[in-house]
C-alpha cells in the first residue's frame, strides 16, 4: 500500500522526478512574478535574484538563484521546457537522479564562476539571469552522449545530435558575447564541460 500521495508516486515512477520539478518551478516563478509585475517589490526581488559579478561578495546567494527566473517572455519558457522535456528527461533517466542532479547543481554554480573570472580578467560581464546556460549544457550532454540520435530541430527539420551541439554554444556564445566578444569564451565554459562531464 502506497503511503506517498498519488501524484509524488507518479513523479516518482516517472524515472524523470527531477527534470519534472525543475519545470513545474520555472513555471511557478514565472507566474508569480507576471502576477507581480509592475511592482517595485517585484522588480527589487528579481534585482536579488540576477547575478553580477561585481556583487559576489555582498550577495553571495545570486550564485545559485540566477537561474529562478527566465526572462518575461512566455516564447523563452516554453523553449526551455522543451528542452527540459526532451533532452533532460533522457539524461536523467539514463543517468539516475542522483548524478543527473549533480550534474546540474556543478554546471549552476559552475556558471556564476565563469562570469565571475571573465569579470576579473576583462574587467566586466554581462547580467547573468534565466535558465538559458542551464537548459545549453544539457542538450551540449545529451548530443555528446548521442551524437548519432536524430533531433528534429524545430519540430520538422531531421538533423544528426553531433551537428545540433553547435547550436547552444552559438546561443551562448552570441547571447553573452554581443559588445564584449572575448566574453563569449567564459560564457560556453559550462558547455565545454558538458562534453568532458559525459566522456568521463
Amino acid at each position: 500500500m502506497r503511503s506517498s500521495p498519488d501524484w509524488l508516486y507518479r513523479l516518482k515512477r516517472s524515472g524523470s522526478p527531477l527534470t519534472y520539478s525543475l519545470m513545474a518551478f520555472l513555471v511557478i516563478v514565472f507566474l508569480i512574478v507576471f502576477l507581480g509585475s509592475g511592482s517595485h517589490t517585484t522588480f527589487e526581488a528579481l534585482e536579488n535574484l540576477v547575478f553580477r559579478a561585481e556583487n559576489t561578495a555582498s550577495k553571495p546567494w545570486t550564485l545559485f538563484t540566477y537561474w529562478w527566473f527566465s526572462g518575461a517572455s512566455p516564447l523563452s519558457l516554453f523553449f526551455l521546457l522543451i528542452v527540459l522535456y526532451f533532452f533532460g528527461t533522457s539524461l536523467e533517466r539514463g543517468w539516475g537522479t542522483k548524478r543527473y542532479g549533480l550534474f546540474l547543481f556543478s554546471q549552476s554554480l559552475l556558471t556564476p564562476i565563469a562570469f565571475w573570472i571573465g569579470d576579473v580578467v576583462l574587467g566586466r560581464s554581462p547580467v547573468l539571469f534565466s535558465f538559458g546556460i542551464l537548459s545549453g549544457t544539457i542538450v551540449v550532454a545529451f548530443c555528446a552522449l548521442n551524437p548519432n540520435a536524430i533531433i528534429r530541430f524545430m519540430f520538422v527539420i531531421e538533423v544528426l545530435a553531433k551537428w545540433l551541439i553547435i547550436l547552444p554554444f552559438a546561443f551562448v556564445a552570441f547571447n553573452y558575447g554581443w559588445g564584449n566578444p572575448v566574453f563569449a569564451i567564459f560564457a560556453v565554459v559550462p558547455l565545454v564541460v558538458s562534453i568532458f562531464h559525459v566522456r568521463g
